[in-house]
């Protein structure tokens, strides 16, 4: 499994140390999230780095609502303008591929 380094370095600095304050959704949670979507990722071919992501943001609204932690957790992700830099970034990388890959065709 790859997971571009930037983004890992992001969400380790950044989003994780979140997760310290609830018990109930420790970082042994997390990883087992993270596990299950990337395993998901595998089967439905689904982009690693944005399932990892995904996976990663899951839980942060459980400080705001816990009953509808997933509809905060999304409105945390759209507020993070520093992921949304990084995945564009990660997104051009794979087009600038793409572009490489075409010229050989």
């Amino acid at each position: 499994m790859y997971i571009d380094g930037i983004i890992k370095k992001y969400i380790d600095k950044d989003i994780f140390p979140k997760y310290k304050k609830y018990y109930s959704h420790s970082m042994f949670h997390i990883n087992n999230v993270i596990k299950n979507m990337l395993m998901f990722s595998d089967y439905y071919t689904l982009d690693k780095n944005m399932a990892y992501v995904m996976a990663a943001f899951h839980d942060c609204g459980l400080n705001i609502d816990r009953e509808n932690h997933e509809y905060e957790s999304a409105k945390f992700f759209e507020n993070d303008s520093e992921i949304k830099k990084i995945l564009m970034i990660n997104k051009l990388k794979s087009w600038k591929k793409l572009l490489k890959i075409i010229k050989v065709l």
